[in-house]
């Protein structure tokens, strides 16, 4: 399935008559909807359904599920009976079927008057639009073809038709594809496979598109994507590693830049949450600093509903430590990324006003745009709590995936502006598909358009203001300290 790092469908227009404020008759009819959404992502897709069901109920189905579905876009094909699920992907000449467990748990809900179907893994997390199939196509129960030449095939098929972003990398797909087919026959051993596949997908520099296996007892993954952070340590590492071990030097460096953080940017009263996966403090009296590593680990991941719940209780606080700040500085230069609905309960505590921040549809089906708007953290009582005083977000290259996610909903408010580098340009979600040997293939599938209607894939979010966070000349001396600290200077010059 997707990978829930930055899906995006959310069950609910958060309701907030009563926060405090003057709502216009149009912000009124907008918000109007279901309350489920008031204590989690603060997120919503006007058109999509109020509620979600389980799919499932003691091993039963629920008769609004039973049939044949396919979801358009994705290549997922889903036949639900009773007391059954078979689950398949298929392509143009493909078809082959998954191992049944992923989806049981996963929710869906019936769009009325539509009658359009949607399910998703979370509550809060991405949905696919399902159609009905009059019937399963025969293809779909033959036994798929197997060896070196049927899993370049499903590579092949599955990427040609699925993925976006051949033209935005300059890869030749084609020549490359042909140069793997002339390399392999039947007595391929996986390990040499591997290493043609590795071949055909070096230089894609995307993160979201790799092909993973076990060989041997060794996983293995053929992404050669990384930062230019990434790539300073490595070189810088490579000149050195004959008197230090990897772990240790990358492991010094990382202790370097969170002390200076802590030291000299938090002045050794900074506060940490979630394992320090967020860490916040002052760095003035008039500017307030947070730091998110990424969005995902603020509690147990398949209990996303439980996590949003404590991230925005931790939120709350933090922010309103900030009351009497004239700014704050949110730095994700090196997020990870992570969950769809994290990154948005980040955006909610900076909300002006609901705003349509961005949208999302799958390669080859702009008719299936889902937009989402990002609404004012509102507490149980009624009442908007957010930073609206000049925030400022800092980015690099390493700000990958949910974290652009966050990016991207920031900016389409008017008080914040986004410093540093642009961003990875890595938004789509992963695309999941098995490969006939037990390999796996996951994919970007999914263009995401910021509130002006721009793709940030490849190229990376843009920024506001330019400022190098890191030295990537000398990525030994870091910098970043530095660099906020520059940045506070000039936010109380201002």
């Amino acid at each position: 399935m997707l990978q829930p790092r930055a899906a995006a469908v959310l069950i609910a227009t958060l309701f907030v008559s009563g926060c405090g404020k003057t709502i216009t008759p149009e912000e009124q009819e907008t918000r109007a909807n279901a309350q489920i959404a008031k204590e989690l992502a603060f997120t919503s897709d006007p058109l999509a359904p109020d509620e979600y069901l389980p799919i499932q109920t003691d091993e039963v189905f629920h008769p609004n599920m039973r049939g044949i579905w396919k979801a358009r876009g994705y290549g997922y094909v889903f036949e639900v009976s009773e007391n059954q699920l078979h689950w398949y992907s298929h392509t143009t000449h493909q078809s082959w079927e998954h191992t049944p467990d992923e989806p049981l748990d996963m929710m869906f809900a019936v769009q009325q008057p539509s009658g359009r179907r949607y399910i998703k893994p979370y509550p809060t997390e991405s949905a696919y639009i399902l159609e009905p199939l009059d019937a399963l196509p025969a293809r779909f129960t033959e036994p798929p073809a197997a060896g070196p030449s049927a899993t370049l095939d499903r590579i092949d098929e599955t990427m040609s038709e699925l993925y976006p972003f051949f033209e935005a990398r300059q890869f030749d797909w084609l020549q490359r594809m042909a140069a793997a087919r002339s390399a392999i026959n039947d007595d391929t051993t996986e390990s040499e496979l591997f290493a043609v596949v590795e071949r055909l997908f070096e230089g894609l520099d995307d993160g979201h598109t790799s092909v993973s296996a076990e060989i041997d007892g060794e996983s293995r993954t053929t992404s050669d994507a990384m930062s230019s952070i990434r790539a300073a340590l490595e070189a810088d590492f490579a000149s050195k590693q004959e008197t230090i071990e990897r772990a240790d030097y990358f492991g010094g460096w990382s202790d370097r830049l969170f002390a200076g953080i802590k030291d000299r940017l938090l002045h050794g009263e900074g506060k940490t949450a979630f394992g320090e996966n967020i860490m916040w403090g002052k760095v003035t009296p008039q500017v307030g600093y947070l730091l998110v590593r990424g969005m995902a680990n603020f509690g147990d991941d398949d209990q996303l509903v439980d996590g949003l719940k404590r991230l925005h209780q931790q939120l709350r606080r933090i922010f309103a430590s900030f009351a009497e700040c004239e700014a704050v500085i949110i730095d994700v230069s090196f997020n990870m990324g992570g969950y769809h609905s994290y990154a948005m309960a980040f955006a909610s505590h900076i909300a002006d006003r609901e705003r349509y921040a961005l949208c999302k549809y799958p390669q080859g089906h702009p008719d299936l745009l889902q937009k989402f708007h990002v609404v004012p953290y509102c507490d149980k009582r009624g009442t908007v709590q957010t930073f609206t005083k000049p925030v400022y977000v800092v980015t690099t290259d390493a700000t990958v995936s949910a974290g652009e996610e966050f990016v991207l909903a920031a900016r389409a408010f008017p008080h914040v502006k986004i410093v540093g580098v642009p961003t990875q340009g890595m938004l789509s979600d992963i695309l999941e598909k098995p490969l006939p040997n037990g390999w796996t293939l996951g994919m970007s599938n999914e263009i995401f358009l910021d509130h002006l209607g721009q793709c940030h894939e490849v190229t990376g979010i843009p920024v506001d203001i330019e400022k190098q966070i890191f030295n990537i000349e000398e990525i030994s001396q870091i910098g970043h300290a530095d660099a906020i600290l520059e940045l506070a200077q000039e936010i109380v010059a201002e």
